[in-house]
């Protein structure tokens, strides 16, 4: 029983140590004493495209993986803010973690590499490419990942997005409704931690709004993956337990 607890007391102190290098590396900003996984936070943060404005951005913090809602009217900055969490744009001023990422600390590669692996884009279109057909336009999002060639789950997310008789086919041989699943699978294709979706369902109806919304949510939680969604469609809001709302100036 001695040995037991021995052994037990070491490996905590051991776990402890590891804990310290990890938040002393920065990349993970943490406190071994009191560890809080953020999957996102947002502090002072700002951005500016030009010398003569810039966006303030509320403080936010959401803890556990459940969807993300970002929510304002346009020129609010909500896309801007995809933007930064996704690393297309750099962090110019203040904290931004995203799935326990500090965005601010990374520099140009290991900020391509988090584009490339961490992160998949949904878009208000699918902007799909006319000249591939489905699997190879799916193929795309890996062109730039790490996920090695025998582990891209093409035919797993085809059946789960009902695409599998479409795999050959050329775009324009799809519906709309067929380039939105595309275009999900696509962002869905590297495994990445976290979907960002800008105005996924502002252009659509009723109907096609709830089966927009409902297979990103569905399909989000089979892959285990963070939904964060821009919008200023009020439609949505009820699927969401983690709601931000950028003011408009």
């Amino acid at each position: 029983m001695g040995l037991i607890l021995a052994n037990l007391i070491c490996f905590a102190c051991h776990f402890k140590s590891i804990i310290n290098i990890v938040c002393a590396s920065n990349f993970f900003p943490c406190d071994s004493d009191s560890i809080v996984f953020l999957v996102i936070s947002i502090h002072n943060l700002a951005f500016s495209y030009n010398e003569k404005s810039s966006i303030v951005f509320p403080d936010w913090k959401v803890d556990d993986r459940n969807p993300a809602l970002i929510m304002g009217e346009s020129g609010s900055g909500k896309t801007t803010l995809l933007q930064l969490m996704g690393g297309l744009l750099p962090v110019q001023k203040g904290s931004l973690v995203v799935d326990q990422i500090e965005l601010a600390s990374l520099r140009s590669r290991k900020l391509k590499a988090y584009r490339a692996d961490h992160v998949g884009f949904v878009f208000q279109g699918a902007h799909l490419i006319q000249a591939l057909n489905v699997a190879q336009n799916i193929r795309l999002s890996t062109m730039f990942s790490q996920i090695p060639n025998g582990m891209i789950p093409i035919t797993e997310l085809l059946e789960k997005l009902n695409l599998s008789d479409q795999r050959n086919k050329s775009i324009n041989a799809l519906s709309t409704g067929q380039q939105q699943r595309v275009a999900i699978a696509r962002a869905l294709v590297h495994k990445p931690a976290v979907i960002l979706a800008d105005e996924p369902t502002s252009s659509l109806d009723d109907r096609h709004c709830e089966q927009v919304i409902d297979l990103l949510l569905e399909t989000c939680a089979s892959y285990s993956a963070q939904l964060i969604v821009t919008t200023h469609d009020r439609r949505i809001k009820s699927h969401f337990s983690h709601q931000l709302t950028i003011p408009t100036k």
